[in-house]
């Protein structure tokens, strides 16, 4: 219990430093005055960002692993053949 206050002060206090640290600050950590885009909900832009940049990146970098597994997980995705090795973890 004791441990769990003492933990609880010392965020308080860091985030009471951090507070301090930025106040009056008038520009975001990108150095922005203001945003680029106007939403009230920024998720509008940034999720389907984030859904593409996922896209791009499995598209662009390949596992060499994933492509050597490619045929056999077919297989046993289409035929059940060798599925009870997948149960073994």
């Amino acid at each position: 219990m004791k441990k769990d206050i003492a933990a609880t002060e010392k965020a308080k206090a860091k985030a009471e430093d951090d507070l301090k640290k930025f106040d009056g600050q008038t520009t975001s950590i990108m150095g922005l005055e203001k945003p680029f885009f106007l939403l009230k909900n920024p998720g509008l832009l940034s999720i389907p960002l984030g859904f593409l940049m996922v896209i791009l990146g499995s598209i662009f970098t390949r596992d060499k692993r994933a492509e050597d597994m490619w045929d056999e997980l077919y297989v046993r995705q289409n035929t059940g053949i060798n599925s009870e090795q997948a149960t073994a973890h």
